[in-house]
């Protein structure tokens, strides 16, 4: 077998591999319409290691969580971290988070202090959240929106590499001067 056709062949089966990944990633969220003005947001990322299609921080699948309540009338500001994290479902179908009443059910549960904030879908089977404190509450019907972070593209990384490599045997194959045949 040619020796380029073989290394075109496992490259093809390593793309064919690199496709099909759990799905990770990182998402930004964001949510408005609190009753007192205030807003939401955040960022999280993890991976879905069971390959359920949702992401879950009942399953160690979050690595990663940091959001703020910007504070209203109703609600002093608050910022919550990882360890802060009580719950995150989250079905990675690129949607909204909280409007999924599917089980396990999309939600967020964080609580520091004593700010506390659930979001998901309520009694209404609407989605929203609800975050309270010791001086208030405050409450939204408008759901958390999702956006998923770019990731730098590996397969096409991976492409150019194997034309950089494919390239530069073509380059040495070239430079090579051809051996004279001996007649005898």
């Amino acid at each position: 077998m040619n020796p380029l056709a073989k290394i075109l062949r496992l490259t093809s089966l390593a793309l064919a591999v690199a496709a099909t990944p759990a799905m990770a990633g990182s998402w930004l969220f964001q949510q408005g319409g609190y009753s007192g003005g205030g807003s939401f947001s955040g960022n999280f990322a993890g991976a879905d290691g069971n390959g359920d299609g949702w992401l879950s921080s009942f399953d160690g699948e979050v690595s990663a969580f940091q959001a703020a309540f910007a504070g209203d009338v109703l609600v002093a500001p608050a910022a919550f971290g990882l360890a802060d994290l009580y719950g995150l479902t989250y079905r990675l179908d690129g949607g909204l988070l909280g409007d999924d009443s599917d089980a396990p059910g999309e939600g967020l549960l964080v609580s520091v202090g004593d700010v506390a904030l659930l979001s998901g879908v309520g009694s209404s089977g609407l989605p929203g959240a609800y975050i309270v404190d010791l001086g208030g509450q405050s409450s939204t019907e408008l759901p958390l929106t999702v956006t998923a972070v770019p990731e730098p593209a590996s397969a096409l990384l991976l492409a150019g590499g194997v034309a950089a490599l494919l390239s530069r045997r073509r380059l040495a194959t070239i430079g090579r001067a051809p051996v004279p045949h001996q007649d005898q």
